[in-house]
């Protein structure tokens, strides 16, 4: 199936969403899925690590015209979060992009968002990613 007919059904529609982070040529990535995910994007194939992540709000497929802003929260100990101990990056030098995707249609996917951290605020044990 493809990713509109997947998105839209009720029985077949199984999101997952995967997050790349690039800092300084270097990627992390995860998903919000129990198990890691393999995907290829733009010719490259990338395993995504299950890790603790979500982002704040529903958001709508992404067009360039209109970006939002969101939350994502990750543990601590996140890599991505360790960039922000100490000395952070310089600002708007990290960026995200969230990809959603369906079951097993992992060449098949929808960008959601796409920014950069402008914030990294810490709590307990959860680090809060401000993305524009």
């Amino acid at each position: 199936m493809s990713f509109d007919i997947d998105e839209k059904s009720l029985q077949d529609g199984k999101p997952v969403e995967l997050y790349r982070f690039t800092y300084a040529n270097v990627t992390y990535s995860y998903t919000s899925a129990q198990t890691a995910q393999r995907a290829v994007i733009d010719g490259h194939s990338y395993v995504f690590s299950p890790d603790y992540i979500r982002r704040s709000e529903d958001l709508k497929i992404l067009s360039t015209a209109n970006q939002e802003t969101c939350t994502i929260t990750v543990t601590r100990t996140n890599s991505v979060a360790l960039l922000y101990q100490g000395a952070p990056p310089e600002e708007d030098s990290v960026s995200v992009t969230v990809y959603r995707v369906h079951g097993e249609n992992s060449s098949d996917y929808a960008v959601i968002l796409n920014g950069k951290i402008s914030q990294l605020h810490f709590n307990g044990s959860i680090a809060e990613m401000t993305i524009n």
